[in-house]
């Protein structure tokens, strides 16, 4: 009875099989014997092939015996037949189809540009095989990284194969996680972010595909370069929104500014502000009732702009701009808010006020604090109402932080607590001005007096059931705080307890900045695998665009120091893991 056949799997950890069974193959040299010879399957491999795959240049002198030991043990392992003893080399006996990485090649060279449904199917079984970085566990060696390198750089071709396909049948909502994943593990394979841009532009998503373009342009400006051509004709065709762009399946979306009267504005606006309290609060409620029509909000904004009707633009900025910033769609909103304001006309002053404390608060998070400041400054000149004044002046305390201005800003928060105090009952609005008061701590140095006003904050909100607010100031704070102090045990409990609340509500941001305290403490208690995986998390789009500028810089900042600090393989490897989880529901 014939022997089951031998199979060699090379697309993530090297093993080989009979008969569905794992064979016993362990150590890094004999691995990397294993693979090189799979690598030529059916063909002689010379014995110094063999030598410079496994050892390169640190060859002992006994090179040629312990490969003759080598092949002993393959063969004991493998079967007496698999190996043939060829003139000065060995030859692996098993077929091409049967070693998972030239079966790869081989599907992917039969994908001859059919229909896309069958480009799409061949090309998702084709990259099933790959299990996770290719030739791992084998001795490493410049030959088998060569080897390695090739067979990533095929992957990722088919992987552009695979997403043109994709964006072709129209599943661009799809992939856009995939996307922004791989784009922020390498950011500058150009291909990758121009998919990633169409399929962002194509989900009615232009402001994030245009930032998308931007950030690509500073990375390759760091290194002396700009972006290829075709980037930059993807640019120009997405700031003029040519037809092109919308793709066979994609063509017969109406424009959004016929698609709404005035009285289904009147109508839009009016749910808006029914859920805008509930919102500020983080109810989970609300922003499921809120996602559920946020195709026609971003349809009522166009049209409102394009009416000109200011007062009802105006109101709806007011009653969702928290929402756009939770959802990660802050870049979209304030392209709204700044057509919004520069619309021709008088409003009530009211709404004129509200209208500008909501660009304000858009063009903060998008990293604009100084016409953030100006914005906040003219809604403060105009208002009388003593708890939007108090409120204003912790807004300006936190923006006069940002611009470098710490006297300013400790006067702006002390002014802001001192209002806030006088109403004994706005315990949420005293935990806002203990927020300021923190932050010009922090800010300054005094990280205990900065722990202590966080975690009065904290209380104050949960006092009055704001457990929403309460987890923001846990994540992207109190936990901060800690971290700046080294209090691992203490930032950790925040971490988990704000990733917790903020998962339960779908506040993207503080779930972002949870992932990434959580991926420090990993570091700190020497998980850097872990810590890997939490970051890449946390790295979906959506989350990422919910973070203001200077978070996502931060964020940026702790993936490339876990770049440096682990091996290449293992980190590509925990990334794809992270990644991964990003697919699963959260």
């Amino acid at each position: 009875m014939a022997a089951d056949p031998l199979s060699v799997r090379l697309l993530g950890h090297v093993s080989a099989h009979r008969g569905g069974r794992r064979v016993d193959v362990s150590g890094a040299q004999r691995l990397a014997m294993l693979s090189v010879l799979a690598l030529r399957a059916g063909e002689r491999v010379s014995s110094a092939d063999l030598i410079d795959g496994i050892w390169e240049e640190q060859a002992p002198d006994q090179a040629r015996h312990a490969l003759h030991v080598y092949v002993s043990e393959l063969r004991r392992a493998l079967g007496a037949d698999a190996i043939e003893t060829r003139r000065g080399g060995y030859r692996l006996c098993v077929a091409e189809e049967r070693v998972d990485a030239l079966l790869f090649e081989q599907m992917v060279r039969r994908v001859n540009g059919g229909p896309p449904e069958q480009t799409l199917a061949e090309l998702v079984e084709a990259l099933a095989l790959w299990r996770g970085p290719a030739l791992d566990g084998a001795a490493d060696s410049s030959a088998l990284r060569a080897a390695a390198a090739r067979l990533e750089e095929e992957r990722l071709a088919a992987l552009e194969r695979r997403f043109a396909a994709e964006l072709e049948l129209g599943h661009h909502d799809q992939i856009l996680g995939e996307l922004a994943s791989l784009v922020s593990a390498m950011p500058l394979r150009e291909s990758l972010r121009a998919q990633l841009m169409l399929a962002l532009y194509r989900s009615g998503r232009q402001a994030e595909a245009l930032a998308a373009y931007r950030e690509g342009h500073v990375q390759l400006g760091e290194l002396g370069l700009e972006p290829g051509s075709e980037l930059r004709s993807l640019e120009r065709a997405i700031l003029r929104q040519d037809p092109v762009l919308a793709g066979a399946r994609n063509g017969d979306r109406e424009s959004p500014a016929d698609c709404l009267d005035i009285d289904t504005l009147e109508e839009v606006v009016t749910f808006a502000e029914s859920w805008a309290s509930e919102l500020r609060n983080f109810d989970s409620a609300a922003f499921a009732a809120v996602t559920d029509r946020a195709g026609q909000l971003a349809s009522a904004f166009e049209h409102a702009i394009a009416a000109g009707a200011k007062e009802a633009a105006a109101r709806l900025i007011t009653a969702t701009w928290f929402y756009w910033v939770v959802r990660g769609r802050q870049q979209e909103a304030d392209v709204w808010a700044q057509a919004i304001l520069a619309l021709p006309g008088d409003i009530s002053p009211v709404w004129e006020m509200e209208g500008q404390v909501a660009a304000s608060e858009l063009a903060r998070v998008n990293g604009d604090f100084q016409r953030a400041v100006q914005l906040k400054k003219l809604a403060l000149s105009t208002c009388d109402d003593d708890r939007l004044v108090a409120g204003l002046h912790a807004d300006l305390a936190h923006l006069s932080i940002r611009l470098g201005e710490l006297d300013v800003a400790d006067a702006y928060a002390q002014r802001a607590l001192e209002l806030r105090r006088r109403n004994p009952n706005d315990m949420c609005g005293v935990g806002h001005a203990l927020v300021a008061v923190g932050e010009v701590h922090e800010a300054s140095g005094n990280l205990v007096d900065a722990v202590a006003a966080y975690e009065d904050a904290v209380a104050d909100q949960e006092a009055m059931g704001f457990c929403g607010e309460a987890a923001f100031i846990r994540g992207r704070l109190l936990g901060r705080a800690h971290r700046r102090c080294g209090n691992t045990r203490a930032a950790s409990g925040a971490y988990r307890r704000a990733l917790s609340e903020a998962q339960s509500v779908g506040d993207y941001g503080t779930a972002a900045a949870a992932f990434q305290g959580l991926a420090w403490v990993a570091t700190v208690q020497g998980d850097q695998r872990g810590a890997v995986r939490l970051l890449a998390e946390a790295s979906r789009p959506e989350w990422q665009n919910a973070l203001d500028s200077e978070e996502r810089a931060a964020f940026a900042a702790d993936v490339a120091a876990l770049r440096r600090a682990v091996p290449e393989a293992v980190f590509d490897a925990a990334w794809r893991i992270g990644t991964a989880r990003t697919e699963q529901p959260t």
